[in-house]
């Protein structure tokens, strides 16, 4: 790559789409790169890289330049496309498959949002922690008690606050750092991009000016020449022209980029409508999770009994392991319908191969009917031949005595071949239908499987939503145990600030009006502690209900599993005796055939003694 970039760096670039007529003669003859690359907007690029070489046309030669010198004259190009007479384009575009690579990088809504609301909870949780730890109890006086309590309260608030704003900051800390990796990635991508497209554009400029070089060889003219040896104004003697500056020259190519800028401002537009909606649907996203911990933190402030509990596990673990049977016994079903599928396939195919040999023994034997019927035509030939040969030797009485005793023998054989052939068609008649019911139970046999494996399909998938509902019913578990840990807590709560009341009052039972505001406040907390308890006792009875509608639920599908277990059953068995019979019947075809063959055998083994004997 070097040496090329050093041959092709002396060389004049000059594009047809750019400069005028007169300067055509200025482009040597160059030897063809060894690599040629094609991109689809390549003349166009081409024209615009052009215009900015055309000041060094008469030029001193430079030396051999390296590949970081070819680097910076094409970032001076790029700078110089700038200044007047040129737009600021870029020479090439993001790919469809990198521009989602850039925006799923750069925008994760779904994980920010998720770690938004995971931060929310850990902060709520804290609160909860904070909030349910034990106040310490004072033995002196209500009044200390309770300002010690709002003393210690205040220094979780400021406790929490700081926590929260020291998390805040760091989480905004990563963000920005991850941002800025994805910049910076973005970016690096892009530079290797246009470096190829740097690239890719010499090469096409370069096989362009060959092309031109080459056709004004061919097509030269006298006047091109003169208007050549009057050209003043270039680089080396004075400012450049107005040709290489004025817009003129250059209105289809700015028509053009016109058109891409539209079209890629209508995709910026796009996309910020989907930023939009992203962000919207977020924010949704991150409200009803927030109802959704605000209903769950509702429905665990109650709490359930320790013997419904023990319950509704026991009647789990009943499910579970109901499943598991029901799963055993599907895959034995399977297991058994496979091999009897594969037994009686076997079967059949053994009955079809007895068929092809009996028919082969058929067409074997009419073969020999027309061979014997053959030589019975012969024997009449050399009879005809006897007569005439020995008419005077032998009587007329005798020889057809002769020749009815062979016609008798004639039409007995015959008689017998004919009837032989009459009874071979109709068992072979009988085969066929045989063969044909055998067909048919076969494709209903296969039916019965289709369904048997449907049945299983429906099985598996009522399997997955009784697991599903396991899980369920676990996780309310989970719930109800939680919910019994926190009213422990809160009947110990009760019990201390009862046995701290008690002392109070034994201490200030002097006191009748401290004695009367005591009690108001014990009153209305008692009051508070009942409203409390009876909430939570709807709660439970209302998860009881639910869990017991979903129990009937589940045992009213076990019933229809078991109904359509002892279908699958009976269906079962009578395939198996429908494949019984038939096994028989192919059993009784079979012997009756081979007598038949035995008798034919034995038919034809008699006649070939006759025919050696006569």
């Amino acid at each position: 790559m070097s040496e090329r970039k050093k041959k092709h760096s002396l060389k004049l670039h000059i594009s047809a789409a750019v400069l005028p007529s007169a300067a055509f003669v200025a482009v040597p003859n160059a030897p063809v790169p060894s690599i040629i690359k094609c991109i689809e907007d390549a003349p166009l690029m081409g024209a615009l890289l052009n215009s900015t070489v055309v000041s060094r046309m008469f030029g001193s030669p430079q030396p051999d330049p390296d590949e970081n010198q070819e680097q910076q004259a094409s970032i001076r190009d790029y700078e110089e496309m700038n200044d007047k007479g040129y737009l600021t384009i870029p020479f090439g575009e993001l790919t469809p498959d990198k521009r989602s690579e850039s925006f799923i990088d750069g925008m994760n809504f779904t994980e920010k949002a998720y770690e938004f609301h995971k931060k929310s909870n850990e902060s709520e949780e804290i609160n909860k922690n904070s909030s349910c730890l034990p106040a310490p109890v004072l033995e002196e006086t209500l009044l200390a008690r309770n300002c010690f309590q709002t003393e210690e309260i205040e220094e979780d608030i400021v406790h929490l606050a700081e926590e929260t704003q020291t998390g805040i900051f760091e989480s905004t800390e990563q963000r920005s750092s991850e941002e800025l990796h994805e910049t910076e990635a973005v970016n690096h991508r892009r530079e290797q991009q246009l470096k190829t497209e740097i690239i890719n554009l010499r090469d096409i400029v370069h096989r362009l000016n060959i092309e031109l070089s080459k056709y004004q060889a061919k097509y030269c003219s006298a006047q091109i020449l003169e208007q050549c040896q009057n050209i003043e104004g270039l680089p080396t003697q004075g400012p450049i022209p107005s040709w290489l500056i004025s817009t003129k020259y250059l209105s289809p190519l700015v028509m053009e980029y016109g058109e891409q800028i539209e079209k890629l401002e209508a995709n910026l537009t796009m996309y910020k409508k989907e930023f939009e909606k992203a962000s919207n649907y977020c924010s949704e996203l991150i409200t009803e999770n927030e109802n959704l911990h605000e209903k769950l933190d509702k429905l665990t402030s109650g709490s359930s009994h320790v013997l419904e509990r023990s319950v509704t596990e026991q009647r789990i673990d009943l499910l579970t392991a109901e499943n598991l049977i029901l799963l055993e016994q599907i895959k034995s079903e399977k297991t058994k319908s496979r091999d009897t599928f594969y037994t009686h396939s076997a079967e059949i195919q053994e009955l079809k191969d007895q068929l092809h040999l009996k028919s082969e023994r058929c067409n074997k034997l009419e073969q020999e009917l027309m061979q014997e019927v053959q030589k019975n035509q012969e024997l009449k030939i050399s009879l005809d031949r006897l007569k005439s040969e020995n008419q005077n030797k032998i009587a007329l009485t005798e020889y057809e005595n002769k020749l009815s005793a062979l016609k008798k023998e004639h039409n007995d054989t015959i008689a017998e071949h004919e009837k032989a052939k009459i009874d071979l068609q109709t068992e072979l008649e009988s085969c066929y239908k045989d063969k044909e019911m055998s067909l048919s139970v076969q494709a209903q046999c296969k039916d019965k499987i289709e369904r048997m494996h449907a049945t299983i399909k429906g099985l598996k998938a009522k399997t997955r939503e009784y697991e599903i509902t396991n899980r369920k019913l676990l996780e309310a578990l989970k719930i109800t145990q939680n919910m019994e840990y926190l009213s422990q807590e809160q009947m110990q709560r009760f019990r201390l600030n009862e046995e701290v009341v008690q002392k109070i009052l034994e201490k200030h039972s002097k006191s009748a009006e401290q004695h009367k505001q005591i009690k108001n406040k014990l009153k209305i907390y008692k009051k508070k502690l009942s409203d409390e308890l009876l909430c939570k006792k709807e709660a439970i009875n209302n998860l009881r209900q639910e869990f017991e509608i979903q129990i009937r639920q589940l045992c009213a599908t076990l019933k229809h599993k078991e109904h359509l277990l002892q279908i699958s059953e009976a269906d079962r068995l009578e395939m198996e005796n429908d494949m019984e019979i038939l096994w028989q019947a192919a059993q009784n075809e079979n012997q009756v055939m081979r007598q038949i063959l035995k008798r034919i055998s034995c038919q034809c083994q008699t006649r070939s003694l006759l025919s050696d004997d006569s």
